[in-house]
């Protein structure tokens, strides 16, 4: 909110969007693959969590250099990552459980 930004995934295109919350233009936009559904926005880590709802895994991405910094397998068909509310912790769902 305080940097008016909101990052977007468009998964059948296979990007990730930065986009102005104000003028609903889009800043930047970077490949990160197929499939990916859900993002989630880390403001004390400055990082951008995408979940890979095909391949299962949880993607870790660094607007500031446009590079993914970490992957994890956390099961099939990954819907949704949710920071806790301390942001110590990422939770993440699916439809296997």
């Amino acid at each position: 909110p305080r940097a008016r930004t909101v990052y977007s995934a468009a998964p059948n295109l296979g990007l990730l969007l930065e986009i102005d919350y104000d003028t609903g233009r889009v800043r930047r936009r970077w490949w990160v693959g197929f499939g990916l559904r859900s993002v989630t926005y880390d403001a004390e880590r400055a990082r951008v969590y995408l979940t890979d709802f095909l391949g299962g895994q949880l993607i870790a991405f660094d607007p500031a250099t446009g590079r993914e910094v970490q992957r994890w397998f956390v099961g099939r068909f990954v819907r949704d990552a949710y920071l806790s509310r301390d942001r110590r912790r990422l939770y993440v769902s699916s439809n296997l459980g």
